[in-house]
């Protein structure tokens, strides 16, 4: 009689264990990855202040902007941009999911009146560098 009520007690707290596990597992997964990356002579630079920087290997700033995040969606907005840029996105806002595999992130636009910001994010692998 006492090995079912513990039994019922040890199943129930593994099912507790279970789910705080995959809810920490579906937080840490969809936390904003912050950092350096790359993609041919681009890199972008996302800060944990909720900024990011467009910039080259030799150190030619060319963006400036800011970001947010819920989940795995992202809203950027341009704030400066430098004067190799061609379309003026300053203060326009887009919006794209993310995903990270390993060192990748990539961007798939889900809207954005920005035309050269959409070609230059929308399915482009950023490699994480140092």
């Amino acid at each position: 009689m006492i090995t079912k009520p513990r039994t019922a007690i040890t199943l129930a707290l593994l099912s507790l264990l279970a789910v705080i596990c995959s809810s920490n597992a579906a937080t840490k997964s969809t936390a904003f990855p912050i950092g350096r990356y790359q993609s041919d002579n681009t890199i972008v630079i996302f800060n944990a202040d909720g900024t990011f920087l467009g910039t080259t290997p030799k150190g030619e700033d060319w963006v400036k902007g800011t970001y947010t995040h819920k989940g795995n969606t992202a809203t950027v907005t341009d704030i400066w941009e430098g004067d190799a840029i061609k379309e003026d996105c300053t203060g326009k806002v887009g919006k794209y999911t993310w995903t990270k595999s390993g060192k990748v992130l990539t961007f798939h636009v889900v809207e954005d009146a920005c035309e050269g910001r959409k070609h230059g994010t929308d399915g482009v692998a950023w490699t994480q560098i140092n």
